[in-house]
């Protein structure tokens, strides 16, 4: 079995378009749309829509976070202070 994510840009947000298999309907086309939705800075939508679609990208393949696994694949937002790279729990601290 072949495994394809088609992923489209859209103007506001993503489309996600596959095929899967369902009893007695054979192979369908399935869809899902990753939308912008509104932050408290503008500046955040693109960050915050293209977190959901990696994550989408992660659940499709498979890959999914467990507190047993020596290494995981987080995806994280950084934050720039002056000049200084800074992790958000590092700034909530």
């Amino acid at each position: 079995m072949t495994w394809e994510l088609n992923i489209k840009k859209a103007e506001n947000g993503f489309i996600c378009e596959w095929e899967d298999e369902e009893d007695g309907c054979g192979t369908v086309i399935k869809n899902e749309v990753i939308e912008d939705n509104d932050t408290d800075f503008e500046e955040n939508i693109e960050i915050d829509t293209m977190i959901k679609l990696l994550n989408k990208v992660k659940e499709f393949y498979g890959v999914h976070y467990s507190k047993h696994n020596k290494r995981n694949l987080v995806i994280k937002v950084e934050e720039t202070y002056s000049n200084r790279a800074t992790t958000v729990s590092e700034v909530l601290d």
